[in-house]
C-alpha cells in the first residue's frame, strides 16, 4: 500500500486467503481472436488499486496466461514490448 501512496481508504489485504474478497469480476468479459487462440479478458475491480483494476487474461477460455493491472494487453510479452517473455508467464514483476 505504501508503495502505492494509498491512503485510509483502501482496505488492506490481510494475505492471499482474503485477495478474493477484494475483487469483484465484471458482468461481461472481452473476448479476442489472435495468433490462432481465442482470448477471455475480464477487467475486474479491486480494492487495492482502484485506478488500474485487475485484468485476469486466459488463452482459449482454459487456461490463465496474465494477472496485472488492466492496460488492455493480453500477454506480458505484448505489455513489456520484450517478445523474450513467454506469453504462458502469467505474472511479471515489475522492477
Amino acid at each position: 500500500m505504501a508503495m502505492l501512496g494509498a491512503d485510509d481508504t483502501v482496505a488492506p489485504v490481510a494475505g492471499a486467503h482474503e485477495v478474493w474478497d477484494h475483487v469483484t469480476w465484471p458482468d461481461e468479459v472481452l473476448l479476442e481472436e489472435s495468433d490462432g487462440s481465442w482470448w477471455v479478458s475480464a477487467e475486474c475491480e479491486c480494492t487495492w488499486e482502484p485506478e488500474h483494476g485487475l485484468l485476469v487474461v486466459l488463452r482459449n477460455g482454459s487456461r490463465v496466461t496474465r494477472v496485472g493491472p488492466y492496460d488492455g494487453h493480453l500477454t506480458n510479452s505484448s505489455a513489456f514490448g520484450d517478445p523474450s517473455v513467454s506469453d504462458d508467464e502469467v505474472y511479471r514483476r515489475i522492477r
